[in-house]
């Protein structure tokens, strides 16, 4: 929906709400947003984390042969059919496994 929205526009997306892992943060950049906002990562872990994502975001790189975050943008977009109750199967099945504590930490 967002896609087809902003596709010939000069505006950009920015991921927000749980970009707070290397790996969050790139499933953002994955699909199609430009910036990452980390205000919760920042306000409850300080700003160490952002050297420690930082790290965490050159390493992910680093290992896929990336060179630069625009490398990453949308990539992942191909591949999806933007199936709305996909999405929301997704966000619920996150959601539950975040109030279990069973969510991924990288």
């Amino acid at each position: 929906m967002i896609r087809d929205e902003f596709r010939d526009s000069n505006l950009d997306v920015s991921g927000s709400g749980g970009g707070d892992t290397p790996l969050r943060a790139a499933n953002f950049l994955c699909c199609g947003a430009r910036t990452v906002q980390i205000y919760t990562l920042v306000h409850k872990h300080g700003y160490d984390a952002v050297r420690e994502l930082s790290d965490g975001m050159l390493a992910y790189m680093e290992e896929r042969g990336i060179e630069t975050v625009d490398q990453m943008v949308g990539t992942s977009l191909s591949s999806f059919d933007g199936d709305y109750e996909e999405i929301l199967g997704w966000n619920q099945a996150h959601e539950a496994a975040r109030r279990a504590g069973t969510l991924p930490t990288s």
